[in-house]
């Protein structure tokens, strides 16, 4: 019973808002055909009307999304929309990361919550300036649940991305006082001779 009065409910709130796009959709068109006055005048003539109208969809078979659209990280996306309209960093004016070539495998091959926890804890370590550390960049960073989970947006994707680059040998960790410090491994180098 409850069931069906939810249904009814459904269909007259999906009536309800099909009728309101419904009367938009006319306002708008009218509203484009009002003429503008002002210093230039244009003779502004609607489009032809089409002779046969598409077939319109009943309410009942239209399909309604109850879920908000998903708003990710507001300041990720402030980033991207400069990075749209001005272009990238220039290296320098500083503020970059290098990144060895094989990481573009990872990009390819892995995915995403690993690749996010990756390239966060090379920015969080080579790409942080530090005058004492090697090369002028620090090699071990501390890092909680917290961090992992702001990074790839919820705290089972953050879990599930540390443990896969952990098993798969992109990051090591090391304990540190009641948390972890994490860092890239690094291959051995080669000692060249001369």
């Amino acid at each position: 019973m409850a069931e069906s009065k939810r249904n009814k409910q459904r269909e007259a709130f999906r009536r309800q808002v099909s009728q309101t796009w419904d009367d938009a959709q006319v306002q708008h068109r009218e509203s484009r055909s009002e003429a503008w006055e002002g210093d230039r005048a244009f003779d502004v003539t609607p489009p032809p009307a089409p002779s046969e109208l598409p077939p319109t969809i009943p309410p009942a078979e239209r399909e309604f999304s109850s879920q908000r659209p998903k708003v990710r990280h507001p300041v990720l996306e402030m980033v991207r929309d400069a990075v749209r309209r001005d272009g990238f960093t220039h290296p320098e004016a500083g503020n970059f990361v290098m990144l060895p070539k094989e990481f573009g495998a990872i990009i390819s091959l892995e995915t995403k919550a690993v690749l996010q926890i990756v390239y966060h804890i090379f920015c969080e370590t080579i790409g942080w300036a530090d005058p004492n550390g090697r090369a002028g960049r620090r090699e071990w960073v501390q890092l909680g649940h917290a961090d992992f989970t702001g990074v790839c947006g919820s705290k089972s994707q953050g879990d599930a991305g540390v443990k896969a680059a952990l098993q798969k040998g992109y990051i090591i960790r090391r304990p540190y006082g009641n948390s972890y410090e994490y860092s890239i491994r690094w291959s051995e180098r080669k000692e060249r001779t001369q």
